[in-house]
C-alpha cells in the first residue's frame, strides 16, 4: 500500500524529521549572530557576508535585505564593530 518511491518511511521522514531536528536552528538574529561569530574565529576572517550567510542560512526573518531591518541592522553594526557575545545585553538573546 506505501511502497515505491514515496512509500510511508520517506513520507513520514518528510513530515516529522524536520519537526523534530532543531539542533541546528538559527531562526533569531542572536543566534546566527553566535554562529557566525564561532565560523568568523575558527576561519580567523570577520568579513560581514559570514554574517549575512548565517542569518540567510538560518532562516531569519528578514535576512535577505538586513540593512533595511532595524532589528538586524543593530547586529550588522555590532559585527562591524567586532562586539563579542558576551557583550550583547541578554535581553537581546
Amino acid at each position: 500500500m506505501f511502497s515505491g518511491e514515496y512509500g510511508w518511511p520517506t513520507l513520514a521522514g518528510l513530515l516529522f524529521g524536520r519537526l523534530l531536528d532543531r539542533g541546528g536552528r538559527r531562526d533569531t538574529p542572536y543566534q546566527a549572530y553566535a554562529a557566525a561569530w564561532r565560523v568568523a574565529e575558527r576561519e580567523e576572517c570577520w568579513d560581514e557576508a559570514i554574517l549575512r550567510q548565517e542569518l540567510k542560512d538560518g532562516n531569519v526573518p528578514g535576512a535577505y535585505d538586513a540593512d533595511d531591518r532595524p532589528e538586524l541592522r543593530v547586529y550588522l553594526e555590532r559585527w562591524r564593530a567586532r562586539v563579542h557575545l558576551r557583550e550583547v545585553p541578554r535581553r537581546e538573546r
